[in-house]
């Protein structure tokens, strides 16, 4: 029921970091680990310096069978 809501935030905010965040992790935790990894890494890549978004990058990495860049993710993060 949340998605439809994050879906219009960022609509409503395009350039809105959280919403982006959020939408993928409900994405993540409702089963949609792949599409939730496509927006982390786009977003990763636009806020290469953001923590949250790269421990959501790599819990969406490790969904997706990719524990070896998570980790390396996960070092990183400071």
């Amino acid at each position: 029921q949340a998605l439809p809501h994050a879906e219009r935030a960022v609509d409503a905010s395009p350039a809105s970091i959280t919403a982006h965040l959020c939408r993928a992790w409900l994405r993540l935790h409702t089963g949609d680990a792949g599409r939730a990894r496509r927006d982390l890494e786009a977003l990763a890549t636009a806020v290469p310096g953001a923590p949250l978004v790269q421990l959501a990058l790599a819990e969406a990495l490790a969904a997706t069978g990719d524990a070896e860049r998570a980790r390396a993710i996960v070092g990183r993060i400071k």
